[in-house]
């Protein structure tokens, strides 16, 4: 009966060796628009056809993050079958490092978000959020419970001309002196 164990252990063992296992691969094309990308497997260098690419979310809400080429990923194959590849995760390599965060100068850490992109990113750290882009471009109402602190001057439209909170003028009427309040219209374009 021993015998009969063994030969049946070395058996499923030569079956679990012939099932594709998990593999690092090489991003070498992407196809944005399907959200598919070929990939290298390493170390053979077997070139994939298009393969679906994973995602931190799909559906309603979504993160998109399509990948680069030269991106280092790990290829799971689907139900163990060598010819059916699904990419589920991408992996930071000796070329490709994480990035350093231009708010703390080290790499993202544990319980914190970074994202980061060319020309601009975010980082959420310690209940701040920090970000830098060449311009910030929001649709909608921005509401905001603090202050608001500026280097630089504020400027409003209103209704056809700009407003400045730096430079701008007030319609005074019925100046009185002394401790009496002054009331003011809203700003206007300043001269």
């Amino acid at each position: 009966m021993h015998e009969f164990l063994n030969a049946m252990k070395r058996g499923s063992q030569d079956i679990a060796r012939r099932l594709a296992q998990a593999r690092y691969a090489t991003i070498k094309s992407v196809d944005p628009d399907s959200y598919a990308v070929k990939v290298l497997i390493q170390p053979e260098g077997i070139l994939t056809g298009w393969l679906p690419c994973g995602a931190a979310a799909v559906g309603i809400a979504s993160i998109s993050v399509p990948p680069i080429p030269e991106d280092q990923v790990i290829v799971e194959p689907m139900e163990g079958s060598a010819q059916h590849w699904a990419i589920i995760a991408r992996v930071f390599s000796a070329t490709a490092r994480p990035p350093i965060s231009p708010a703390t100068n080290k790499p993202v850490q544990s319980g914190e978000i970074g994202i980061f992109t060319p020309g601009a990113w975010l980082h959420f750290t310690g209940g701040n959020v920090y970000g830098a882009a060449t311009d910030w471009n929001l649709s909608g109402n921005l509401n905001v419970t603090g202050g608001i602190n500026a280097t630089h001057d504020v400027v409003a439209d209103s209704g056809g001309s700009t407003v400045s909170l730096a430079n701008h003028d007030h319609k005074i009427s019925g100046v009185q002196f002394g401790s009496s309040t002054l009331t003011t219209s809203a700003p206007v374009p300043g001269s």
